[in-house]
């Protein structure tokens, strides 16, 4: 196998845990909310859990930040300005619109951010080091750590609740 083989089957392989991981109860919510009121990226969140449950590995704050660095342009030129537009639709009254109009550029909107954040994904996991050796503690343990070293990056000191939720939610 190269690498870029291997990369993408870890591409497909943490697309899969993070469809599977959203769907969980609380999950979303969760996610949502430390992203709207913390400013953290959800997919840097799931890969710090993808990370924890499949190698009981911890993200340290620098590999965060350069997790981060791989990601920042893609959000900012693509992903978040179509978060915005997907949820300015959800309101068409200030362009003299109905829902049923709306709806459907919304959905491919909606689309196009989901592929945006498919591609955030690839970057991420190109980015993901290697050579990380399996740490001894459980995967709950290792995302603990990941999550705090990501809050301690942002600087986000309240974010601790909604974090230990998500830890609760994903490996409970």
């Amino acid at each position: 196998m190269t690498a870029e083989t291997d990369s993408e089957a870890a591409r497909l392989a943490f697309w899969s845990y993070s469809l599977a991981t959203y769907a969980r109860d609380e999950v979303e919510d969760l996610c949502l909310r430390l992203q709207d009121d913390h400013g953290f990226d959800v997919n840097v969140l799931l890969i710090c859990l993808w990370v924890a449950g499949t190698d009981r590995a911890v993200l340290q704050s620098g590999e965060i930040a350069a997790l981060r660095a791989a990601t920042a342009a893609w959000m900012a030129d693509i992903v978040e300005p179509l978060r915005r537009i997907r949820r300015r639709l959800k309101d068409p009254l200030p362009y003299q619109l109905t829902q049923d109009i709306s709806e459907p550029c919304r959905s491919i909107v909606k689309t196009a951010e989901l592929e945006g954040e498919r591609i955030e994904q690839l970057l991420l996991v190109r980015t993901l080091r290697r050579d990380r050796p399996p740490e001894k503690g459980s995967a709950k343990e290792a995302a603990v750590e990941s999550l705090a070293a990501y809050a301690a990056l942002l600087d986000e000191p309240g974010a601790t609740e909604p974090l230990a939720r998500l830890v609760e939610a994903v490996f409970a």
